[in-house]
């Protein structure tokens, strides 16, 4: 799951655009930004990210050709100019950077609706440092959005159920009622398989069974660091704390034995009314997956748990999974 992001990386031009060559006439002082420092500002940045594709400026039929070819091998492209149209039209992640003063640029609606994010840098740089180096944050915080996608590919969700695949709470009425819930169980999986993500089902039954055989002094230890570091204790006593313990212990003994990235499983009321007999909480297991940097949700909510994963990956902060009520009006 953890590859390193590939992202095809094109210069369509180098230096001042020609009517702009007599600027350095007039200001010989003023220093002209190559190809090179652009991309190692960038690069700096970010040193997980491989860089493919030159310096040198490129012929767009060669650059499409390439590009083309290495299509599933690449993350995302980096293109300095306006990417034409058959890279558009690939469906992979583009940002598209003006080079001010160097080439001229496509108006920003020119791809509205496309997989494009545009951004403007500047060959002359800007006078505020702050500002330029603000220019090269935004094209880094695209890479960021990128980086997360490219994440997805090989990413093994752990679901925990007795309704394959998605679960007793997802997908509503209301999202299923125009195809039907197997027609939107087979599209819903197929949209994940091209993110590259995979679903590994599991009955109940074996979590319950690891559960129940999971070693009391680790489950012991676990719920005295959730006590002292709890704000207090409310409509629960040790006993019960100690068995959401041993269920932790069942998830993660499962993720390792399935070599999963992320888990989530039933709860509340298919927990509570479990044949034989109720499931201790999830709620504190899945809370410290997440102090783990591991994203768990309930309820086998895989959209949540989608998002959370984009989130953990974008910001570098694991969400948090719970039910409150935000009353702004009497806060």
């Amino acid at each position: 799951m953890m590859q390193k992001t590939r992202i095809y990386t094109v210069f369509t031009s180098s230096g001042l655009q020609r009517e702009n060559l007599i600027y350095k006439k007039y200001h010989p002082e003023q220093k002209i930004l190559s190809n090179e420092e652009i991309l190692q500002k960038i690069k700096e940045k970010y040193p997980g990210v491989e860089f493919l594709g030159s310096t040198v400026p490129e012929n767009s039929v060669y650059a499409i050709g390439n590009i083309v070819n290495m299509k599933k091998d690449i993350d995302g492209i980096l293109y300095f100019g306006s990417p034409p149209e058959e890279l558009v039209s690939l469906d992979v992640p583009i940002i598209a950077v003006h080079l001010l003063w160097g080439r001229w640029q496509h108006s920003f609606y020119f791809y509205r609706n496309k997989k494009v994010l545009s951004h403007c840098i500047p060959i002359i740089p800007d006078r505020s440092e702050r500002v330029f180096n603000s220019r090269f944050e935004k094209v880094a915080d695209d890479i960021r959005l990128i980086q997360a996608i490219s994440k997805m590919k090989g990413l093994r969700v752990l679901v925990v159920t007795d309704k394959p695949i998605l679960g007793e709470y997802e997908p509503t009425y209301e999202q299923y009622k125009d195809e039907g819930w197997e027609e939107y169980q087979r599209r819903y999986i197929s949209n994940l398989s091209e993110l590259g993500v995979s679903l590994i089902v599991r009955p109940q039954s074996e979590m319950v069974e690891r559960m129940k055989t999971a070693d009391d002094a680790k489950a012991e230890e676990i719920a005295r660091k959730w006590i002292s570091e709890a704000a207090g204790i409310k409509g629960m006593n040790e006993i019960e704390i100690k068995k959401s313990a041993k269920l932790y212990l069942a998830m993660k003994e499962m993720m390792q034995v399935y070599k999963a990235d992320a888990i989530t499983t039933e709860g509340y009321t298919i927990f509570q009314y479990y044949k034989d007999g109720p499931i201790p909480s999830q709620g504190m297991p899945s809370s410290h997956f997440l102090t783990e940097g591991v994203v768990a949700t309930s309820e086998t909510l895989i959209d949540s748990l989608i998002t959370q994963q984009f989130g953990l990956w974008i910001t570098g902060s694991p969400g948090f999974s719970g039910d409150f009520i935000i009353d702004p009006d009497n806060n």
